[in-house]
């Protein structure tokens, strides 16, 4: 079907209130993603915008990029995802966002959240200045010694990180028109042949990586971010860090999974899991 633009239109934003700021999030045509583990709706895409309406003080407008608008909130703004984006596997549509073109569909300033975050606490601190271009969210990497003079995966992988952090592109914050290098440069083949060569998994998070290096701003455990695989592993799943604001999963892991909540019963008072079908 058609996807027409709807809801209110973009505004100027800024982190002292007078703008608007976009929260963004992304449903495609799942027979093209493949995802093995998550399937997406619209309910996913208003449960994400019920937490962020809880947890942002600054004006905001909840944006997505989407191939069919059915069941979404009449607050929420679809913007088309065009085929060629779409159709991409993974979670190359992702891409989109480093457009120049999202300064008129996005806004001039926005924030990407991946849909199977739980967002637990305040989330202004998030949103920066006006003289801040980019932010993403990073892990640290740590490559011993002896493990480099082993492994050659290894070694090609600490090329990638060279700075000790590894991207996750599930959480965001761009200015409109920064970093279209990303965009610019990308090449499907080019994109999974790169991945390959630094011996990573991974799809629009490598690319980004690859494109820019690790001279970025980014946010890590310290600023309230944590990945539920790498910092939350084993029993320290059970208990929410006293900082936490969002907490991104990725993989097999879903929010909405009954093993998941059996094992972390926060994510029940954090997540609107009634908001599900």
């Amino acid at each position: 079907m058609s996807v027409e633009s709807r809801a209110p239109q973009p505004t100027g934003s800024n982190q002292d209130g007078t703008g608007t700021i976009s929260v963004v999030s992304f449903k495609w045509n799942n027979t093209f993603t493949a995802s093995r583990y998550k399937k997406y709706t619209a309910d996913h895409v208003n449960a994400m915008k019920r937490m962020v309406d809880k947890h942002l003080s600054i004006p905001h407008q909840m944006v997505c990029f989407t191939d069919d608008p059915d069941g979404l909130d009449p607050q929420i703004r679809a913007i088309p995802l065009p085929e060629s984006y779409w159709r991409l596997p993974h979670c190359y549509p992702k891409i989109i966002l480093f457009s120049g073109d999202c300064r008129d569909t996005v806004g001039e300033h926005f924030l990407y959240i991946d849909l199977d975050a739980v967002i637990t606490g305040n989330l202004d601190s998030l949103v920066p200045g006006a003289d801040v271009e980019f932010t993403i969210h990073a892990k640290p990497v740590k490559f011993r010694f002896g493990e480099l003079l082993r492994s050659k995966s290894r070694r090609m992988q600490k090329k990638l990180y060279r700075d000790g952090t590894k991207f996750n592109g599930g959480l965001m914050y761009l200015k409109a028109g920064c970093r279209t290098r990303v965009l610019e440069s990308f090449d499907l083949d080019r994109a999974i042949a790169t991945g390959q060569h630094y011996c990573v998994r991974g799809s629009d998070q490598v690319w980004i990586q690859h494109c820019l290096g690790g001279e970025e701003r980014t946010w890590t455990a310290a600023d309230g971010i944590y990945s539920y695989v790498s910092d939350l592993s084993g029993k320290k799943r059970a208990s929410l860090p006293g900082n936490a604001k969002i907490v991104l999963f990725g993989g097999q892991h879903a929010p909405w999974d009954s093993g998941v909540i059996e094992a972390s019963p926060w994510i029940a008072e954090h997540y609107p899991l009634d908001m599900l079908g």
